[in-house]
């Protein structure tokens, strides 16, 4: 968890759900790629690997659809029926 005590945040529930569903390599990768042994770092370089391919630009609603879009994606990928 973060600096706080307490319920995690969706963030960080998002981010253990993440690292959870990793392989060791793909831990490694991202631990190496963040240049920490820390999950939380290797999950802030991911969101930050993955917020560099967005558009910068786009107007509020398209920003809000695509996270949404994005987010459901994930899911999907996370949690496969």
């Amino acid at each position: 968890m973060g600096e706080h005590e307490g319920k995690p945040t969706r963030q960080e529930t998002r981010g253990m759900a993440w690292w959870n569903a990793m392989s060791d390599a793909d831990r490694a990768y991202w631990l190496r790629i963040a240049g920490s042994a820390t999950p939380a770092d290797a999950w802030a370089q991911y969101q930050a690997e993955v917020a560099e391919f967005a558009d910068p630009h786009p107007d509020v609603e398209d920003r809000q659809a695509a996270a949404r879009e994005r987010e459901a994606a994930h899911d999907r990928d996370m949690w496969p029926r």
